[in-house]
């Protein structure tokens, strides 16, 4: 049978989250498939914990030449194994003409991930740095530098846009895998999910 002929509706029939004292490493999850009997979802917990100084979240209401904003966050690998993440850049809003003149650095401790130059910030969601690695008890402290230049040209056409992101940190070793029949169901060839409910919704969009 064609996926494109098979509807399934993904029903979430119970959930057993096992941890203690951050000792077990992984969460299983049931769920039900109406039309192909039942599935297994297995989860993997993250051991990452993300602290933002002051939010996540960036904003230029106005364009003035000079501004900069600067974010400060630190990753911490909680867990008895190295991991691997994701930085990102999501919720981007980007309305400037001259996009070339906001830029970013970024700076890292204990092997983080950093710039060695400066880089246009995004007009679009992206991955800034990919499959960063954290060793087990490893806090790793970020400095994010978003700067519209100041530059001897006329920047007047941008004094009206409006800028917006939100940096996210994803553990990429967080693998969440779906099965049943014949489905097979990865979350590794997506980089958008990083939920169970992601997945769910991913796997049915997939199948419809």
């Amino acid at each position: 049978m064609g996926k494109s002929n098979i509807k399934v509706q993904i029903v979430i029939i119970s959930v057993l989250l096992l941890i203690i004292v951050g000792s077990l490493s992984y969460a299983y999850f049931d769920t039900q498939l109406t039309k192909n009997g039942s599935a297994t979802v297995n989860v993997n917990a993250s051991s990452l914990k993300i602290n933002y100084a002051d939010g996540p979240n960036i904003t230029f209401n106005e364009m003035l030449p000079g501004l900069t904003i600067i974010k400060t966050f630190t990753v911490s690998n909680t867990g008895s194994e190295a991991v691997n993440y994701n930085i990102n850049m999501i919720d981007v809003l980007n309305e400037l003409s001259r996009t070339s003149d906001l830029v970013y650095t970024l700076t890292a401790t204990n092997g983080g991930a950093a710039t060695q130059s400066t880089q246009e910030f995004p007009t679009a969601n992206t991955t800034m740095f990919g499959n960063v690695s954290i060793a087990s008890g490893v806090t790793q402290t970020y400095t994010l530098t978003i700067v519209y230049q100041n530059l001897s040209v006329d920047q007047s056409v941008d004094m009206g846009s409006h800028i917006n992101g939100t940096i996210q940190v994803v553990d990429v070793s967080n693998v969440i895998s779906i099965n049943a029949n014949n489905i097979s169901y990865s979350n590794a060839a997506n980089p958008n999910v990083h939920t169970v409910a992601d997945a769910l919704d991913d796997l049915s969009n997939k199948l419809n």
